[in-house]
């Protein structure tokens, strides 16, 4: 028996490198077309037979050029992709237990840090508070601005007398000495 796969993947590589020709320029549209119209009768023969021979039960099913195409584009895709993953993906690696060692280690250290500054921080703030102030030479004085005079008039009316009485607040000015309240 005559195994015409191999013939029949001739052909169709014919024809691809036949379009391939035309569409370059290299033949002739004439040449094109009666080349074509060959190669294409060849290719309905060998498919013809190969009907043929499936329905008797003596052949394989065949699959088309197109499974094959694709699934190589497929192939090719995946490839792509899996090197790109590798190129620009990189997995995380688990951290060992000297790593995560050395981690609690500084964690530490920058916790004890923070507690030894806050203790420094709050001792120097209270030494600054304890510290006698200068006692300073300024007297206070109020003035009418501090204390403005209010005026108040009550007039009250009985039958036929009425009573003025006028209530009058006196600014009255007070140096004042500074304590010392250190001891």
């Amino acid at each position: 028996m005559i195994d015409i796969v191999p013939d029949k993947q001739k052909i169709i590589r014919n024809l691809q490198e036949l379009e391939f020709d035309y569409s370059q320029g290299n033949i002739s549209r004439e040449t094109y077309t009666s080349q074509k119209n060959e190669l294409n009768r060849l290719l309905e023969t060998f498919e013809t037979a190969d009907r043929i021979k499936r329905l008797q039960g003596k052949g394989q099913v065949e699959k088309p050029l197109e499974y094959w195409t694709e699934k190589e584009e497929k192939k090719k895709k995946q490839e792509e992709r899996e090197l790109l993953l590798q190129r620009y993906i990189s997995n995380p690696q688990p951290q060992s237990k000297a790593s995560s060692i050395t981690n609690s280690r500084w964690k530490t250290m920058l916790a004890i840090f923070l507690v030894v500054a806050f203790l420094v921080g709050t001792g120097f703030g209270a030494l600054i508070m304890q510290s006698p102030s200068e006692p300073s030479g300024d007297s206070l004085v109020a003035n009418e601005s501090a204390f403005p005079v209010k005026n108040t008039t009550n007039l009250t009316k009985t039958n036929t007398t009425t009573t003025k009485t006028t209530t009058t607040k006196k600014n009255t000015t007070t140096p004042t000495t500074p304590t010392n309240t250190t001891g």
